[in-house]
């Protein structure tokens, strides 16, 4: 499962990265555009409501607009904003060397920014889980390698419903180990488990936890490692 959640997300952060380069690739071509444009004045003559398959609604907008003493009409423009209405006077980019493509002065900005922040939203999104899986694996293997073992005992087993994947939630084990020469209880989580670990860890039992000899806060409970190849669950 976490295979499958680590690839979900990185498909998020490519999405991300796409956006993020298109919309770079979308101002230097309106950038090209308005290099030989000429900023000219226009009068939005017409807005139709276009209805798609999945009701999403679509707008063409039509001006007219004078250029070089020549009034030209019922010209569709590439963008739509919701401020647009009949009869407003808007300022248009006009570039002969592309006559059937007309911009309204400033869009290239918006949709630059609206593209690239998206991707961004994206980016963050699809990076957070990868990077907070890479930190737990780097934490883990060190205190696999350094940490002190303490057997605790398997207090219970309970969903995190915190999280869903697929409308499904991992298990959590919950334990507890007692340090008889302090007098003291230490309380630990697992990590989430795709898999009911009822079978290998029941009430009562006894599961190795390995902790920071500085700092118990930093732990990790060996579930996993002891459950693989004792189950296999195919639901």
């Amino acid at each position: 499962m976490k295979k499958v959640m680590t690839a979900i997300f990185s498909v998020f952060a490519v999405i991300g990265i796409v956006m993020i380069i298109g919309s770079f690739v979308l101002l230097h071509t309106m950038n090209r555009f308005e290099q030989n444009a000429y900023e000219v004045d226009g009068v939005i003559t017409d807005i139709e409501i276009r209805y798609g398959s999945d009701d999403k609604i679509d707008y063409d907008v039509y001006v007219k607009f004078w250029y070089d003493g020549e009034e030209f009409e019922d010209r569709r423009i590439s963008s739509y904003s919701s401020d647009m209405y009949v009869g407003k006077e808007i300022t248009l980019m006009y570039n002969p060397n592309y006559p059937d493509r007309l911009e309204v002065k400033g869009t290239k900005y918006w949709l630059f920014a609206t593209l690239c922040g998206m991707g961004l939203i994206f980016l963050v999104l699809g990076s957070v889980y990868p990077i907070i899986m890479l930190v737990k694996n780097v934490r883990k293997k060190n205190l696999l390698r350094n940490g002190m073992a303490l057997n605790a005992t398997v207090e219970g087993i309970r969903w995190d419903t915190s999280l869903t994947v697929m409308g499904r939630h991992p298990y959590v084990i919950l334990c507890a180990y007692h340090d008889v020469s302090n007098n003291v209880t230490y309380h630990f989580k697992s990590e989430g488990l795709w898999t009911n670990p009822d079978e290998v860890f029941p009430i009562g039992s006894s599961i190795e936890v390995m902790v920071d000899v500085n700092n118990y806060k930093n732990y990790y409970v060996k579930a996993q490692e002891k459950m693989s190849g004792k189950i296999v669950d195919y639901t």
